[in-house]
């Protein structure tokens, strides 16, 4: 029987505003893996993979590499859609990716694959898939579309009305992918289940050069938080046991040469004894990289051992889950953690070795129900801990309790287009004040500035009696 070849698609992220954090579509690389352990041929394109030959050769100039690895992604204006245009946005809408030139140069030095199967990212990224599939289409017009992903396990009735989309596959996709392509192609086919001790690794052999790779040790999260989906897309929590996740550290470091790791587990540190499994590993094995943990950890998890511990290891890209000071609304949202939890989790990681200036605790705005007065309080408890602010804007996730309160207030709007969920995008769907964002803004990067210099603003009004 032929050998039936498939192509992979990394779509492309139409946005505001959008930068490469160390990312990878790690869940196609995994298919992918399986997919060519299986006897498929596989041809494969990152939209977004910033050192791509055929955008470097358009743009004519390598892409812009950070310290670690990360950088901005390459983009152009495109105009606003239709369904955001009448809110009168005042930010450009960009394409983030390589140019559609270079997709075009892809497609046409490979062979006509059997199937496409494309990836999904956040919800409000559709428009990306829907080019992707459009200019597919004007070279392999009958080849059939399977879309899997996030946007496609979270709001899957939306994917099935893509124009192109044949097939939509919600979840895990690895413990589905050989049954449905043999139920479609109608070959024998064997669907072993794969958890995550047994899978293969992801499939990097697909890029020519890589900055950094990213790994889970686990995934989902066991908590309830009422802005958070990862329990729903990743379908509970699971772990990997911590000789095989430092076994897979050793292989990039050791064999690939690669100097960054990135884990993005949403849990990493909830097992505590896994975690210092983990970390005694790679101390032991002295695989010395950079390492980085962009995901918000959880505060209340990190003991003198743990903080020393990721400290001795090599981990430089700590930030902490924290999103509001006050003490009902952290109840009230999730109770993953507390002020005190954090200040001990700060005090910990400064003995270990850490500046408080390079620890980044993240805050949230945006949520209707979330006064900006509350913000502001927690803004300035974390400049007066001492760490960096990451503002996280608050994005309607659906199957989360915000989301279904929100929606409903607003007449299903959310349902009907994702687009709506866009961070930028849903404070005008809101009550929220736009002057009131934007100062919000400002005083994230007028807190960061005085944290470099070690000036706490909330100390030093207090030291002249301007506060309480």
């Amino acid at each position: 029987m032929k050998e039936k070849r498939l192509l992979l698609i990394n779509p492309w992220i139409y946005d505001f505003i959008s930068y490469d954090l160390w990312s990878k579509p790690l869940g196609l690389l995994y298919l992918s893996s399986i997919l060519k352990s299986h006897g498929y041929i596989i041809d494969f394109v990152d939209t977004l993979y910033r050192w791509d030959k055929f955008h470097i050769q358009d743009i004519e100039k390598p892409p812009k590499v950070r310290k670690y690895g990360d950088g901005p992604y390459y983009k152009e204006e495109v105009e606003k859609p239709e369904s955001i245009k009448s809110l009168s946005i005042d930010r450009k809408f960009s394409r983030y990716g390589i140019t559609v030139n270079s997709f075009r140069r892809h497609l046409e030095t490979m062979k006509k694959p059997d199937a496409v199967l494309i990836t999904s990212g956040m919800t409000y990224w559709y428009i990306g898939i829907e080019e992707a599939i459009n200019v597919v289409k004007e070279y392999f017009k009958d080849v059939p579309i399977f879309l899997g992903g996030i946007y496609a396990t979270l709001m899957p009735e939306h994917a099935k009305a893509i124009k192109g989309v044949n097939f939509v596959l919600p979840g895990h996709g690895e413990n589905i992918i050989l049954r449905v392509l043999g139920e479609y192609f109608d070959i024998p086919y064997t669907q072993p289940y794969y958890d995550l001790d047994n899978m293969p690794y992801p499939d990097y052999g697909i890029y020519e050069k890589l900055d950094y790779v990213i790994i889970i040790t686990s995934k989902g999260c066991p908590f309830r938080c009422s802005y958070c989906a990862s329990y729903f897309v990743s379908g509970g929590y699971f772990e990997r046991s911590p000789e095989k996740v430092v076994e897979e550290i050793a292989y990039y470091r050791f064999k690939r040469g690669i100097k960054n790791i990135v884990i993005y587990d949403d849990a990493f540190l909830l097992n505590k004894k896994r975690a210092k499994g983990v970390l005694k590993g790679i101390i032991e094995n002295k695989i010395r990289a950079y390492y980085h943990l962009p995901n918000g950890l959880h505060a209340r998890f990190i003991d003198e051992e743990m903080a020393e511990m990721l400290y001795r290891a090599g981990f430089v890209e700590i930030r902490l889950g924290f999103e509001i000071s006050d003490d009902f609304i952290q109840r009230e949202t999730g109770g993953k953690v507390t002020s005190q939890e954090l200040i001990r989790a700060m005090n910990n990681l400064e003995r270990a070795g850490y500046k408080r200036k390079d620890i980044g605790i993240y805050v949230m705005t945006g949520l209707p129900y979330l006064p900006m007065q509350k913000v502001v309080d927690a803004l300035l408890f974390a400049n007066d801990l001492g760490g960096r602010i990451h503002l996280s804007e608050y994005s309607p996730v659906p199957h989360t309790k915000d989301y279904e309160r929100i929606n409903r207030k607003l007449k299903d709007l959310l349902d009907k287009e994702p687009l709506y969920h866009n961070n930028i995008v849903f404070p005008y769907l809101s009550d929220i004040n736009q002057k009131d964002l934007r100062d919000i803004r400002s005083l994230v990067k007028f807190l960061n500035y005085g944290s470099q210099l070690n000036i706490k603003l909330l100390s030093e009004l207090k030291k002249w009696g301007y506060a309480n």
